[in-house]
């Protein structure tokens, strides 16, 4: 960026020259395309990370925040104490028998 030097009381006092449009659209140009390659590397940097470890995300709606858990597993529920069970059945319902209130975590991609 551009800047001048003007003496207090100046009308120009506090007034920054800024580079024409053409200039800032260009840099724009080169800039965001990195950014955006960037948050693809960082994806597949934690996909590659959470298989390696053997875990899968999910989103809490409780606490409002994803939390990884033990991967393999087609369903997760939470409850409000924070407890977590993950399991392949579509039949389970943490819910039946309990006197706690569970829900149903989605799986993130």
């Amino acid at each position: 960026m551009v800047c001048m030097t003007f003496p207090v009381g100046s009308p120009n006092f506090g007034n920054e020259v800024r580079p024409p449009m053409q200039a800032q659209q260009a840099l724009y140009e080169i800039i965001l395309p990195r950014y955006q390659r960037q948050d693809v590397y960082d994806r597949l940097a934690t996909s590659w990370s959470q298989t390696i470890r053997g875990v899968d995300e999910y989103y809490n709606p409780i606490e409002e925040r994803p939390v990884e858990l033990p991967g393999g597993y087609n369903y997760a529920w939470t409850n409000s104490l924070g407890k977590y069970t993950v399991t392949e059945s579509p039949s389970f319902h943490p819910n039946s028998g309990s006197n706690l209130t569970w829900q149903l975590m989605e799986r993130r991609p």
